[in-house]
């Protein structure tokens, strides 16, 4: 085995235009303009390398070079020895386009695998100081260059970040495709996305109309009338915001209630506390906060908290007459929308909106952010259509009531239009007799905004996991016995059919009820500890496809053959792992990704693990997102000769990451000695 194979220098200008024409093929160079791409190939050299050459062996530290594979392949091993007769582990087998040993040198640490090269092939030499020259005059590349690492070892930390930023599935949608549940005509246009640069902010309001704790509702309702405003911002001595009184407020919690007097305190109304921000915050950051928590006004201090004093406030209201392609106005919409054909026009709207943002690589936070408030806001429509029927046909009021999101809805993570999973959960009859006629009338409300929201372009769920189901369609009380008997009697079947229920999430109507089943819940598993072990055996039914070199573990027949099933072989994994935890822990959070990150806060020693499980699954939901768009169907079956290098890359090091979760999942409640 040699050490050096022949080694080109360029000195012929026409040789220097092609290597750096080759160079920008390939990420992340092809991003540099082509005077920097002059430059890299200045310092470039050409090395042919016959079949079994060494180029660095695992655990020595890093050389002064790095590799692109322009033709061949270089084959990265673990356990590599010449003179042992144990076989080497094969990590991976970088190809044209791939770049080998400079993750070593950037992360200050000796090579983790022993690089040669498989067959003849054609070696561009780079010098490290030269690409770190190119980072430093370049921020962005930094991240790009980090996560296109074909590497000693999967992408693991920054680079997998990078990559969740930068997972783009680059074949188009084919010619004359309609998406399932998508409207055949489309969209109205909408604006450039230039404003949605994450660095840009919004001039907030500096004028504000305020008044002290003290002041009377009546004081306060003149004060907002003079100026014509929809709120008045409760400050104390020190202009520091310890309130909000709006409109609502005033209607709510005043005329509608009995014997409030106009002379009331405002401090006995208000809406508080006030959610503050610091300045200068970007209008995506503006927005996730706002989306994420339905407000309508977030407060600016001079440090970002309430115990400074006010700047400016932003809301909703001026977003949305600055910018007319904010998801604002896709919101806006679908409130104002009478029948099911203006919701379906504006979810549509939407849709077209999700795209721009996905192609302008705003964070996964906000895009699910803005997917799930339009998801929210078109069944709370759904639920108005639905009660306003029930109100023609019952004089009697409708009792308490609320619909639940299950499944990736439950978790704020249904990006695009699938099948509905949903329930809905009423309040208790005050006398047996009633009971069925209550239930008879609940389902008919279900069975209202299941057809709405089918309409809407979200199909009804081929198992019937709907609010229009009798055996989801039940009391407090029925809902409280379902439950606690999965947790009890936890049957391994019945529990992988109802895993979804532990997802739920209140999406409208009265939030005491599905409040207090959350309470429920954690109060039976704490009773129940041998409900979690069969939880996380339930979660190990779906491993990650670890055994693959260069192809995925691909469907073999049907519909889709030779297709990834990313949601059973990565995000399964994940959200069945991240659930498990939470239950656990008696997170508040349902998302898969707030999930870990919250864990991460709670346990130090596996926080680094579980912020790496967050971008995974933000990188797994951004590229199923993407897929469906292009595909026009629900993004599950991944064409995984439609998507890049780097982000087949970034994919497969998501399977290292689920499989270190799934390790803590069987060590933590050793579902090994289940029986």
């Amino acid at each position: 085995m040699s050490l050096f194979g022949s080694i080109v220098r360029m000195v012929s200008p026409g040789m220097l235009a092609t290597v750096a024409a080759r160079l920008g093929a390939h990420a992340p160079f092809d991003a540099l303009d082509a005077g920097a791409l002059g430059a890299l190939a200045e310092s470039v050299e050409i090395r042919y390398a016959e079949a079994g050459e060494l180029l660095f062996r695992e655990g020595t530290s890093p050389e002064g070079h790095a590799f692109q594979v322009q033709k061949g392949s270089i084959a990265l091993e673990r356990g590599f020895d010449e003179d042992a007769d144990a076989e080497p582990v094969l990590v991976a087998l970088a190809d044209e386009g791939d770049l080998v040993g400079f993750r070593a040198h950037l992360a200050k640490r000796s090579y983790a695998a022993t690089a040669t090269t498989r067959e003849p092939s054609l070696l561009y030499v780079m010098p490290v100081a030269a690409l770190d020259a190119l980072m430093e005059g370049n921020p962005a590349l930094a991240g790009r260059l980090a996560a296109t690492f074909a590497a000693d070892a999967p992408l693991r930390g920054e680079a997998l970040a990078s990559a969740v930023r930068h997972s783009r599935v680059s074949r188009p949608p084919p010619r004359g495709s309609v998406p399932p549940g998508r409207s055949s005509q489309p969209p109205s246009p909408l604006p450039a996305l230039s404003l949605f640069d994450e660095t840009r902010n919004i001039e907030p309001i500096r004028d504000l109309v305020t008044c002290p704790p003290e002041a009377s509702v009546a004081e306060a309702a003149r004060a907002m009338a003079a100026r014509n405003v929809g709120s008045i911002l409760v400050l104390d001595d020190g202009r520091r915001p310890i309130g909000i009184l709006t409109d609502s407020d005033l209607r709510k919690r005043v005329v509608a209630a009995e014997r409030v007097p106009a002379t009331t305190a405002v401090s006995e109304v208000m809406s508080a506390p006030v959610t503050t921000a610091p300045e200068g915050e970007s209008l995506a950051r503006v927005l996730e906060r706002l989306l994420g928590r339905r407000l309508k006004h977030l407060v600016l201090t001079e440090d970002g908290t309430p115990s400074t004093a006010v700047t400016g406030v932003l809301s909703e209201h001026d977003l949305l007459t600055a910018h007319g392609n904010l998801p604002t106005v896709v919101l806006s919409d679908l409130r104002r929308a009478r029948d099911r054909p203006a919701l379906r026009r504006a979810r549509d709207r939407g849709e077209a909106l999700l795209q721009q943002y996905l192609d302008a690589e705003i964070s996964m936070a906000l895009i699910a952010s803005m997917a799930t408030a339009m998801n929210d806001r078109l069944i709370r429509r759904a639920l108005a259509l639905a009660t306003a029927a029930d109100a023609e046909a019952h004089p009697e009021p409708l009792p308490a009531f609320a619909w639940l999101s299950l499944g990736s809805e439950g978790r704020g993570e249904q990006l695009l239009r699938t099948d509905q999973d949903n329930a809905l959960v009423y309040a208790d009859p005050a006398e047996a007799v009633d009971a069925a006629a209550r239930k008879t009338r609940f389902l008919a409300l279900g069975e209202h905004v299941v057809s709405t929201l089918d309409a809407a372009g979200f199909v009804r769920c081929p198992g019937n996991i709907m609010g229009s189901n009798p055996e989801l369609c039940l009391s407090l009380t029925e809902w409280k016995e379902k439950l606690g008997t999965l947790i009890r009697v936890p049957e391994p079947m019945a529990l992988m059919e109802a895993s979804i229920f532990f997802d739920l999430r209140y999406a409208g109507g009265d939030a005491t009820l599905p409040a207090a089943l959350r309470v429920h819940v954690h109060e039976e598993t704490r009773e129940a500890p041998r409900f979690l072990s069969f939880l996380a055996r339930n979660a190990l039914q779906n491993p990650p496809p670890l055994s693959f070199f260069r192809g995925f573990m691909v469907e073999r027949s049907g519909t889709h053959e030779d297709r990834f099933d990313v949601k059973a072989r990565a995000m399964m994994p994940l959200a069945d792992a991240a659930r498990v935890l939470a239950v656990d822990a008696a997170l508040e959070e349902v998302g898969t990704a707030a999930r870990f990150r919250a864990l991460g806060a709670r346990e130090r020693k596996n926080a680094d693990l579980y912020e790496e499980a967050a971008l995974a699954y933000e990188l797994l939901m951004r590229l199923r997102a993407r897929s469906g768009l292009a595909q026009g169907d629900s993004g599950r079956f991944l064409e995984i000769e439609a998507m890049g290098k780097l982000q087949r890359q970034a994919l497969r090091s998501t399977f290292a990451v689920i499989d270190d979760v799934l390790t803590v999942l069987m060590a933590r409640y050793r579902t090994d000695l289940l029986r």
